[in-house]
Parts: C-alpha cells; structure tokens; sequence
C-alpha cells in the first residue's frame, strides 16, 4: 500500500464524498459530497491501484473499502464493495483492519 499524509487525497476518495485534503474535512458534513456508484466502479477499474492506497479519514489511516464501510448515509452497493475486496484484500487481512467490523456494526441497521 502507498501511505499519503498531508497531500491531497486520491480520486477515489474523493468520489467517495471525502473532500479534496484533509483541511477542508472540518468545514462540511460527508452528506454534502454525493457519491457516484457508478462513477466511483469505473474510476477504480481504470485505476485499480488506487484500491491499495491508504489516506487519512476518521482521524486514521484507511484503505477505501475500510472508508466506505463507514459510510452510513449512503450504503455503498456490493459490487463496489466485491471490487474493492478484489483489488485490496489487504483491507481485510492486515492487523488492526477495520473492514469486517464496520460491515457487521455500522451498517447493520440498514
């Protein structure tokens, strides 16, 4: 995985409603950034290596299937989900992943 700190965040964070850079996280609700599905699908299978990326959000350092899972206004569909899991199953094998907790807990009233 590549670590970014302190720049901006990737496309595919950024299509998945996370502002531009991590100054701009204070000064908007999540909601205010709609996310396109179908957008962000094709995004991450011309660019497949951005699954792999880890940026800052929550106040920690995710991968994007690990971001998305907490994601509660908008669930995000199972094929981006399966896409993701594709292309990073580090997101879920890695120490301290929190992958399968968000997909059990924070989802789980939807």
């Amino acid at each position: 995985p590549t670590y970014l700190s302190g720049v901006e965040r990737t496309r595919t964070f950024q299509l998945m409603g996370f502002p531009l850079n991590r100054k701009e996280e204070g000064q908007h609700v999540f909601r205010d950034y709609p996310i396109d599905w179908e957008a962000l699908e094709d995004h991450l299978r011309k660019n497949p290596e951005e699954a792999q990326v880890l940026c800052p959000v929550f106040g920690e350092l995710l991968f994007p299937l690990e971001a998305i899972l907490q994601v509660q206004y908008s669930p995000a569909p199972l094929s981006v989900v399966q896409l993701l899991l594709r292309l990073c199953p580090e997101a879920v094998t890695m120490p301290n992943s929190s992958a399968l907790y968000n997909a059990c807990f924070c989802n789980r009233n939807q």
